[in-house]
């Protein structure tokens, strides 16, 4: 079963910024990258509906170097 993790508004600001600052011409590229789909990303950022982030999206910013730390709570850098 995916784990689940529930996002508030600073957390979205932080994905937003990874999203932006990632380098990727696209969020389609930034989700080919990430091994998610664009429908997905599309899901976690939409505020219509229950905001939360999938564990294959955790998996691929931490393959990508991100820190979760920094991303659920601020601590840290940005990318490990």
């Amino acid at each position: 079963k995916d784990m689940n993790i529930f996002l508030n508004e600073t957390v979205l600001q932080r994905l937003a910024t990874i999203i932006e600052e990632s380098g990727y011409q696209t969020k389609k590229e930034f989700c080919q990258a990430m091994g998610i789909s664009p429908a997905s990303l599309s899901d976690i950022l939409s505020s219509k509906r229950r905001q939360e982030i999938t564990k294959s999206l955790m998996l691929g910013l931490v393959k990508n170097d991100y820190n979760l730390k920094w991303l659920f709570w601020g601590i840290g850098e940005k990318k490990n």
